[in-house]
């Protein structure tokens, strides 16, 4: 039934994501993105329950190891997709998309989240030497790409030195971006 709604929500996604862009446009995919997300993220939850139930059940495939390692490679995913998520937040604050208080209020959580998540995993004692190396990388991208969000939305910086910070924030993301998905590569590997 979840996975109903999020094909559901996908294919009307789909279908505005292919018009011309507008400024509605903009506003509606920034609205479906959030709605999608939310389903999706249901779904995860449910499946973790499900993991959670038949090991409880005795299911002797999976043990609470195998869990926590796949609540950490959700998590480290989880980071890529947030990353992004800001750039898609910083963007609509920048372009007057949507309701901006909400915008900011997303930016702000999608921030947060990232920090802990990101804190939590460089914690981690099954971080091996290759993953502490690459929790450095992501926290190199990650105190340069925090410093330009904080720059692209400072108001009372002129409009086009914003835009080109957040420029050179959607570049900087994509260092964070790639960073993120080799740590979930690590992770899995971990895993076996």
């Amino acid at each position: 039934q979840q996975f109903d709604q999020i094909e559901q929500l996908w294919v009307q996604y789909r279908d505005i994501y292919s018009k011309d862009y507008t400024l509605e446009n903009a506003r509606v995919v920034l609205d479906y993105n959030t709605r999608i997300l939310a389903a999706c993220n249901d779904a995860v939850v449910l499946l973790e329950e499900y993991a959670t139930q038949n090991q409880d059940a005795g299911d002797a495939k999976t043990s609470k190891d195998d869990l926590r390692l796949g609540a950490i490679i959700n998590m480290s995913g989880r980071q890529r997709m947030i990353s992004q998520r800001m750039l898609l937040y910083a963007v609509a604050v920048n372009y007057d998309l949507g309701n901006q208080e909400e915008n900011l209020t997303q930016l702000r959580k999608a921030i947060q989240e990232f920090n802990r998540n990101r804190r939590v995993l460089s914690l981690l004692s099954k971080n091996d030497k290759e993953a502490i190396v690459q929790h450095e990388l992501i926290d190199k991208h990650w105190k340069k790409l925090e410093h330009l969000l904080d720059q692209c939305l400072e108001q009372e910086t002129e409009a086009s030195i914003r835009r080109k910070m957040l420029e050179e924030a959607l570049t900087t993301s994509e260092a964070v971006l790639f960073a993120s998905d080799e740590l979930v590569f690590i992770y899995e590997r971990l895993q076996g």
